[in-house]
C-alpha cells in the first residue's frame, strides 16, 4: 500500500470520511469534508508542479490540510510540508506525498479535521 492509499485508508477508518470528487477532472483530485457541515479538511491534488511549492522541478502529489496559524510555521519545518498550494497560506499547508512520512500526514489530518469540525468539538 503506497502512502496515498494509507492516508485515504486512515481518513476513512479514523475520521469516518470518504473522498469526494467535486472537480471536473475525471476523479484525479479529491476533497475530504465533514458530513455535517460539508467543510473541507483535506484536499488531495495530483501532479502539482514542484515550483508552485518552491521545492524544485517536476511534479508531485500533495494534500492540503487546514493548520492552526500558530503551528503552521513549525509544521513547515517538517520534511515535505510547505506553504499551501492554491489555498490560504496562513491557515493551510501542503504536504508533498513523496517527501512526507505517514505519521506527519496522519497528525496533520487529525488537526485539520478538528479545526474544521462543526461547533461543539472534534473527534480526531
Amino acid at each position: 500500500m503506497n502512502l496515498t492509499e494509507k492516508l485515504f485508508s486512515f481518513i476513512a477508518d479514523k475520521l469516518d470520511t470518504d473522498p469526494d470528487y467535486p472537480f471536473s477532472d475525471g476523479g484525479k483530485n479529491a476533497v475530504f469534508r465533514h458530513r455535517g457541515n460539508g467543510k473541507w479538511f483535506a484536499v488531495f491534488l495530483r501532479g502539482v508542479p514542484r515550483a508552485k511549492l518552491g521545492c524544485g522541478e517536476g511534479k508531485t502529489d500533495v494534500v492540503n490540510f487546514k493548520c492552526d496559524p500558530l503551528f503552521s510555521g513549525s509544521a513547515r519545518e517538517l520534511p515535505g510540508v510547505y506553504p499551501a498550494y492554491h489555498m490560504n497560506k496562513e491557515h493551510w499547508v501542503s504536504v508533498a506525498l513523496d517527501e512526507a512520512d505517514e505519521e506527519t500526514l496522519c497528525a496533520l489530518a487529525c488537526m485539520s479535521y478538528d479545526l474544521t469540525f462543526p461547533k461543539g468539538g472534534g473527534q480526531g
